[in-house]
This record gives C-alpha cells, structure tokens and sequence, in this order.
C-alpha cells in the first residue's frame, strides 16, 4: 500500500522537481529503505520512477499544447531550458523540439 502510494503522489507531483530525499521525508521512511521497497514492488527504484513519470508529463505537454520549450521546461520545474533538454534527450534519443515535430501531425490540431 505505501508503494502505491508513493507512486501515485510522484505521478500528482510529476511537474515538480522531485528528489528520492523529498519523497522519504514527505512519507516519513528512510530514502534507502523506501527505494529497496519500492524496487522490491515496481522492479524499479524510486528515481527512475520519477524519472519516467517527469518524461511522460513532458511528452504530454508537447504533444498537447504550443508551450515553447523553455515554457514547458519552466512549468515542469526544471533550472533552465538546456537541463531539461539534455534530460529529454537523453531518456528519449530525441530532442523535446524533434520530438514534438515527429508526433505533432497526431496529437495537435493544426492552426
């Protein structure tokens, strides 16, 4: 039960910059102890959980509305603009720019 309800506050709190630190003490465990639970649960740690859930939220906000890039990244919480690209493309192969031009024709009207 706590795992899936770590999960699901990551997901609410996918648009903020989360930490494995922020996540034990907001619940009250040890960030050690939360992450071998959690991996024991989802056959993955707590990090990469927030990891994945950060790229889904972008992915959303790109295919879903005409944000700048800088405007998603500055919506997701990340520092600057080029963070958040490195991260993108790093986990995806893809730039977030590349990415929305790829899927945009199935996801956005066109204006």
């Amino acid at each position: 039960r706590l795992c899936n309800e770590i999960a699901e506050w990551i997901r609410i709190n996918s648009d903020k910059k989360i930490t494995v630190s922020m996540v034990s003490e907001k619940f009250g465990y040890n960030g050690d102890y939360l992450s071998r639970l959690f991996k024991s649960y989802f056959d993955m740690g707590i990090k990469e959980y927030i990891c994945k859930e950060r790229i889904k939220a972008a992915k959303n906000m790109l295919l879903s509305s005409y944000y700048s890039i800088k405007q998603i990244s500055d919506i997701l919480g990340w520092d600057n603009e080029n963070q958040f690209i490195k991260f993108f493309k790093y986990h995806e192969s893809v730039s977030p720019k590349k990415y929305r031009e790829i899927y945009k024709n199935t996801h956005l009207n066109k204006k």
